[in-house]
């Protein structure tokens, strides 16, 4: 085998998510939508009835105006290059993100970049300085989940 077929076989059936969810207790996010340019695949607004995915409805209503983005990478083991990508989409929204959420987590208000791991494989890479500091000043935290293979065995 050639090493790039190595790496292709290596990389191959590898899969992550990054995922922007942004959460606010008063303010619409349709801003981030028209700063930009950048249509969510999932919102809430605050004070509407909750359905399930189905459409069902569910008791209560949405606490708070929510506003995600997420895109999925498979057959790739780095993930700072999607990260770069992300930011590059997300810049163009930074007085929004700064004026949506400066001093207000402790009311509620939330907004992350989260890299979604699949919990059975081996991936992993390396996010600089520079790329950390790019979402700092967006006044994103980055967050990590890990989604274990429910299947799996035990």
């Amino acid at each position: 085998m050639t090493e790039k077929e190595v790496v292709d076989v290596q990389e191959s059936g590898l899969e992550f998510s990054l995922r922007v969810l942004l959460k606010h207790p008063r303010m619409s996010l349709e801003a981030i939508t028209a700063a930009t340019g950048v249509a969510p695949q999932l919102t809430s607004v605050l004070g509407e009835p909750r359905l399930a995915p189905n459409g069902v409805p569910l008791a209560g209503t949405h606490p708070l105006h929510v506003w995600s983005y997420w895109k999925t990478y498979r057959n790739q083991r780095e993930f700072q290059p999607a990260l770069v990508e992300l930011l590059d989409l997300l810049e163009p929204a930074k007085p929004v993100l700064s004026s949506l959420y400066a001093g207000l987590p402790e009311e509620g208000a939330y907004a992350a970049v989260i890299l979604e791991l699949q919990g059975q494989q081996n991936i992993g890479d390396d996010i600089t300085p520079a790329v950390l500091a790019r979402l700092s000043a967006l006044g994103l935290s980055l967050g990590i989940e890990v989604f274990p293979d429910a299947n799996a065995a035990s």
